[in-house]
């Protein structure tokens, strides 16, 4: 599992959680991508009796702005219950998602047990020096490959975008979660080999 957010060019405005990717541990591998404004956008609430006294200049102000309730219980579930979730710093990812998107009374029902961080796993086995190394780092160092990671794509606004992502965003996006488990499953392989002072070339690919 990761998360992408809408940043702007200059880094100075940084939007809510807007993508999770999820790839399955089974194989065939198959990643989904949740747009979430699109599912937002799609799921309308209606609107509440405050908003409707406000005045017209706060309405419009307001009105480019997708109500935070509207994304359906069904995606919640995906953290709230008691299934396994694999991500790299996974857990400030999950608190950024429901901070975000308004629902922090509800981060603490997220079983903490259910949430598997590769970054302190490549610590434990005292493959990293930290317990937050980049996705980057740990595709070298368990595959020994290069995960891109171009800079239009990490810093881009179209995260955030209502329609549909273009084939390089979803690319990347797909690649990240796919990443996670190929590089989960190394870390806890009993015949794992590790690339500590591999020189790469190659890049990663599934």
């Amino acid at each position: 599992m990761d998360m992408e957010h809408p940043v702007s060019e200059d880094r100075r405005n940084r939007g809510r959680t807007a993508l999770v990717q999820i790839a399955t541990t089974t194989v065939p591998n198959k990643v989904y991508l949740f747009q979430l404004e699109c599912i937002a956008s799609s799921n309308p609430s209606p609107p509440s009796s405050s908003s409707s006294s406000s005045s017209s200049s706060s309405s419009s102000a307001s009105s480019a702005v997708v109500p935070n309730s509207t994304l359906p219980a069904q995606f919640w579930s995906i953290f709230e219950g008691g299934l396994s979730k694999i991500g790299l710093n996974l857990g400030g990812d999950i608190t950024g998602l429901y901070n975000s998107w308004e629902r922090r009374g509800r981060r603490t029902k997220v079983p903490i047990t259910s949430i598997i961080d590769i970054g302190h796993i490549s610590h434990a086995k005292s493959l990293t020096i930290t317990k937050t190394p980049t996705l980057q780092e740990l595709a070298r160092l368990t595959r020994g490959m290069y995960l891109p990671k171009p800079i239009h794509l990490t810093i881009s606004v179209s995260w955030g975008t209502h329609g549909e992502l273009d084939k390089d965003h979803k690319h990347y996006a797909a690649m990240d979660a796919y990443a996670v488990v190929v590089i989960e499953k190394i870390l806890n392989s009993s015949t794992r080999k590790f690339f500590k002072n591999y020189y790469y070339f190659f890049y990663f690919r599934p």
